[in-house]
């Protein structure tokens, strides 16, 4: 307690009445000219008058004043006053210059005056001689590298980013921290509080509220599409308009006569977002679904909001954007929509197609197939481009053509930029040349009138097999291969279709007389070029008419490695590329559950060779894993790493999935 400001402070008796009367014969007129003893009505009942003069000009008895009766008895020069209006500037003159407080203890005596800030020169806190000109210059340096301005904003931002509490920026280590790093932090007083943040998020809140406006607005010009973007994500945001759609769905379904309708379950609509593929087509294809329930909605919240403007509850400006007139969604609207959904579909068939793992396997339908494989990038991309052709030839038949018009050639222009890039790589093209339901007679046929894209790509594929290949030294181990799988009937969509209908045998048909110059004379320069027996010109002159039906081209090169070992080996590794990454990150995400919190310490070898084993065991080229646990000799040893890529292929019939370096 000795530390307490009340103990050590002095308690001054009060002054009697005559007291009273004798201090005034001390007291310092000379100092206040004007001024009498006051004479107002009421008593002052502050504790502050029992040590001070009470006094009032003579002119007007309206400013009075409170002379320090404790500096006139000390005899200063100049003794303390204050404006009698308020009682806090005596309180604090008694108690800083006299110690005295109230003797009734009442009130507590008035805090310490704030220590004096501490020299706000850096050069002197950092002991830099600034008549030295280079210390001068690490003066200056340091100053104007710090912005007070630009380090809150910093602080604000950190906070708001990382969901922190407004209160993290008074924490003492935190702010010993800045200091550390630029003592300018404390020269300049630069920490916020808990207020600056929340003052600082509705300023910011304030300025962007047009902005948000601004991209409402730029997606209403992208048209009904741009409409419907902007109504799913207000009601996305908003969960009582989400609940609002679900009972809309299962007032009208309990309703229904139908028991299948009956017993259906509410949707939510579907965002779009620039993260996923499609996404836009999956929010358009739930619209549609929800479409007499989305219009509902809209003109029940449109009622509401205008009840609620009536009454002057809100004000016509607090109305949301998608319930104004120009944002609802018109008949003429939904078809274009529903018109873009077509379109869409397109690109979701191909999508499908390229994200498999490129296994042959029996399908839900009932036929063997297989997707992801890298002869379907560029049927893809020239079925996308034909169906293009054929929205863009027939816009007039449809609703704002203009706008359709110019969103399909943007499209178109789309495919043609990544189309073109397919010459950066000769595997696409080596893909589908080495395929053997295709050939070079795709090309001949869907680049009849682009002689020279045929050559480049001729040219490619050759000088891969003849720098990489060629050259390579074969063993001859003979296995036995696997049977070609049945011809596939059941197309699960167009692009299914379109894929059947591009194989052929190139002997069976007639190139035009162009074409057939420029393969007469392709043909003289390989025969003059080549030595007799040469793989590569010797498969595309061994043309059967079985070809066409070769669903599964990895088994038809496995089965012909003997007659052509280096040619299988560079279609293999041609055909076993996966022309997505989707079915790698399936994988990544199956090692991500495989490796656990409680299973840190597998090692990267463990890690990789089990997902080898298990991609084999789906792939069905293991059928029992006891031969293989006796077969290790040594633990921890990378198996997989002491195995050559082609004889892992050739111990697997040809297709493997591996997850780690070979």
């Amino acid at each position: 307690m000795a530390g307490s400001p009340i103990i050590s402070s002095m308690v001054l008796e009060p002054p009697d009445q005559e007291d009273k009367k004798n201090s005034w014969d001390l007291f310092p007129w000379k100092d206040f000219p004007g001024y009498t003893q006051s004479q107002r009505c009421a008593s002052t009942s502050s504790w502050i008058w029992q040590f001070g003069y009470d006094i009032e000009k003579s002119d007007d008895d309206t400013k009075r004043r409170w002379v320090c009766k404790v500096c006139v008895d000390s005899r200063r020069p100049n003794p303390h006053s204050a404006a009698s209006s308020g009682t806090q500037n005596a309180e604090i003159h008694l108690w800083n210059d006299h110690k005295v407080c109230d003797p009734s203890g009442r009130r507590k005596p008035p805090s310490k005056a704030k220590e004096k800030t501490p020299s706000r020169n850096i050069a002197e806190m950092m002991k830099l001689n600034t008549r030295d000109a280079r210390e001068q210059q690490i003066a200056n340096q340091i100053i104007g590298r710090f912005d007070r301005l630009d380090f809150q904003r910093l602080v604000v931002s950190w906070i708001i980013n990382s969901n922190s509490s407004f209160r993290q920026s008074e924490d003492p280590y935190l702010r010993a921290a800045f200091e550390y790093l630029n003592p300018l932090v404390k020269t300049t007083e630069a920490h916020i509080t808990h207020n600056t943040v929340r003052r600082r998020i509705l300023q910011v809140y304030e300025e962007n509220k047009a902005e948000i406006k601004r991209a409402h607005e730029l997606w209403r010009r992208k048209g009904p599409v741009g409409k419907l973007h902007n109504l799913i994500f207000w009601i996305h945001r908003s969960d009582s308009l989400t609940n609002l759609l679900r009972s809309l769905q299962l007032t009208a379904y309990s309703e229904s006569d139908d028991p299948v309708v009956r017993a259906k379950k509410p949707l939510d609509v579907i965002i779009d977002v620039v993260t996923r593929w499609l996404s836009t087509l999956y929010m358009i294809r739930r619209a549609l679904l929800l479409k007499d329930f989305l219009e509902d909605l809209w003109y029940e919240q449109k009622s509401e909001w205008e009840g609620l403007v009536l009454r002057g509850k809100k004000s016509s400006s607090e109305v949301p954007l998608c319930l104004r007139d120009e944002n609802k969604l018109e008949e003429k609207d939904w078809a274009i929509i529903s018109l873009f959904n077509e379109v869409l579909q397109h690109f979701e068939h191909v999508l499908i197609t390229l994200e498999g793992d490129g296994q042959q396997r029996k399908r839900k339908e009932g036929y063997i197939g297989a997707y992801g494989c890298p002869w379907d990038t560029l049927l893809g991309y020239e079925y996308l481009l034909g169906k293009m052709e054929v929205y863009k030839a027939a816009a007039h038949r449809y609703p704002d053509p203009e706008h359709f018009k110019v969103n399909i050639n943007l499209c178109w222009k789309k495919l043609d930029k990544y189309y073109s890039r397919l010459d950066e790589t000769p595997v696409y093209y080596a893909a589908i040349a080495l395929h053997p339901a295709y050939r070079w007679g795709y090309f001949e046929d869907v680049w009849a009138d682009r002689l020279d894209w045929i050559q480049t790509a001729k040219s490619l594929v050759e000088e891969l097999y003849r720098s990489h290949y060629e050259p390579r030294i074969i063993s001859r181990d003979r296995e036995r291969g696997e049977p070609v799988t049945k011809k596939r009937r059941i197309y699960r969509n167009p692009f299914d279709e379109y894929r059947e209908d591009s194989r052929q045998a190139p002997t069976l048909l007639q190139p035009p007389s162009s074409m057939t110059t420029l393969l007469q004379a392709e043909d003289a320069a390989s025969s003059s070029t080549h030595a007799v027996g040469d793989e590569y010109s010797d498969w595309f002159r061994d043309v059967h008419k079985s070809d066409q039906n070769i669903l599964d081209p990895i088994s038809y090169w496995y089965e012909r490695r003997e007659e052509y070992p280096r040619l299988s080996q560079m279609a293999l590794d041609v055909l076993s590329v996966l022309p997505m990454s989707a079915d790698v990150e399936r994988l990544f995400s199956t090692c991500g559950r495989m490796v656990r919190d409680d299973r840190a310490r597998l090692d990267a070898s463990t890690i990789g060779m089990t997902q080898t084993v298990r991609s084999w065991h789906c792939g069905g080229y293991i059928k029992s894993t006891e031969k293989l646990l006796e077969d290790v000799k040594v633990p921890g040893t990378d198996l997989l790493a002491e195995m050559s890529f082609a004889e892992t292929r050739d111990a697997t019939g040809g297709r493997i999935t591996c997850t780690v370096p070979l």
